[in-house]
């Protein structure tokens, strides 16, 4: 369970990330 853990928190970061990327992306097409 240790080993996996890291793992489950590294993709929970980049699903994070790709998602506020997304946003970002969707929020300056809309002020721009």
């Amino acid at each position: 369970m240790a080993e996996i853990l890291p793992v489950n928190a590294l993709s929970l970061y980049l699903y994070a990330s790709l998602f506020f990327y997304y946003r970002y992306l969707h929020e300056k097409e809309r002020f721009f």
